[in-house]
C-alpha cells in the first residue's frame, strides 16, 4: 500500500472517549539500568516483541480508530485482505511456531493475511507477522524467519481445496486431506511477505518467492521500534497491506532496502 495513501487514513485519537485514549499507548524501550530481576522480566525480548506485534496488529486490523470508507472496518479490510484463522485449511499445515535454538527461544507466526479471492481467482500470496524471542543482526536471518517463509510456502503448496462446510471437520480428521484436490496445483512462486519483530524492540521485512529451484529472499535492514515517535509503523504497514500484482511474483515497493539471498530448498 503506497505510503501516501496509507497516511490519508491516520489514527484519529479524537474518535476515542477520554477513558479509551490509553488504548493507543505504546511502551518505549527504556529498561532501567538498575532494575531488579523481577523488573527485568518485564523487559525480556519475548515480551517486548510480543507487545510490539500486538500493537502492529491493532494498527492494521482495526484496533485503532481511523476515518475509513464506510464499507471498511480496518486498513486490511479496505485493502481486501483477510485474516487467516481456524478453520482455514492453510492452518492444517504445521511449522508456524517453534522453540529454537533452545527451549528458551520461541518464535511464532500470526496474524497471517491473504488476499480476498477475485471472482474465481484465488491468490497464493501470504503475509505473516512473526515474533522472535531473540535479537537479530543485519548480516544474517534468524531460523524463525526462514522457517516461517518455508512453512508458509509448504502449507500453501499442500493446501487442500475444501468446501466451506467441510473445513472444520478436517481439523478432527486430517487423514481426509488426501481425498481433496490441491488449492494451487499450478502455482510455482508462492509469494510470502514476513513482518519480523526481533529483540530488543526492532523489526524487518522479508519478501520471498520461489524461482525455479531457488528460494529468493529480499531482506530489509533492521528498523528500531524503541521509540513510538520514530517507529516506522507506516512503512511496515505499507508492506503488510500489499496486494497481489498480476503478472509479477511479489509486490516489492521501492522503499525496501534489501539484499538478495538465494538458496536451494
Amino acid at each position: 500500500m503506497p505510503l501516501e495513501a496509507l497516511r490519508k487514513y491516520s489514527v484519529c485519537p479524537d474518535l476515542l472517549l477520554p477513558e479509551e485514549l490509553s488504548n493507543l499507548d505504546f511502551r518505549d524501550y527504556d529498561p532501567p539500568a538498575d532494575a531488579q530481576a523481577d523488573d527485568n522480566e518485564y523487559w525480556n525480548t519475548g515480551l517486548c516483541t510480543e507487545m510490539l506485534a500486538e500493537y502492529f496488529k491493532s494498527y492494521i486490523l482495526g484496533g485503532f480508530p481511523r476515518r475509513l470508507p464506510p464499507s471498511a472496518c480496518s486498513l486490511a479490510d479496505m485493502r481486501q485482505l483477510n485474516w487467516i484463522s481456524v478453520p482455514h485449511q492453510f492452518l492444517l499445515g504445521a511449522g508456524l511456531h517453534c522453540y529454537y535454538p533452545s527451549s528458551r527461544n520461541f518464535w511464532s507466526a500470526g496474524p497471517i493475511l491473504e488476499p480476498e479471492s477475485s471472482g474465481d481467482h484465488i491468490y497464493p500470496h501470504t503475509t505473516l507477522v512473526v515474533t522472535q524471542d531473540c535479537e537479530g543482526s543485519n548480516d544474517s536471518m534468524l531460523f524463525g524467519e526462514l522457517a516461517a517463509i518455508i512453512s508458509s510456502m509448504h502449507n500453501r503448496a499442500r493446501q487442500p481445496q475444501v468446501p466451506d462446510e467441510d473445513r472444520e471437520s478436517m481439523f478432527d480428521a486430517p487423514y481426509k486431506i488426501a481425498q481433496y484436490d490441491l488449492q494451487f496445483p499450478d502455482e510455482v512462486h508462492f509469494p510470502v511477505i514476513i513482518i519480523s519483530f526481533v529483540g530488543p524492540q526492532h523489526g524487518r521485512i522479508f519478501c520471498s518467492y520461489m524461482n525455479g529451484g531457488e528460494l529468493i529472499i529480499h531482506q530489509s535492514k533492521l528498523y528500531s521500534f524503541e521509540r513510538k515517535e520514530s517507529a516506522p509503523f507506516d512503512l511496515f504497514a505499507s508492506f503488510a497491506l500489499s496486494q497481489p500484482v498480476i503478472g509479477t511474483c511479489l509486490p516489492r515497493p521501492a522503499s525496501l532496502t534489501a539484499d538478495s539471498r538465494h538458496c536451494n530448498p
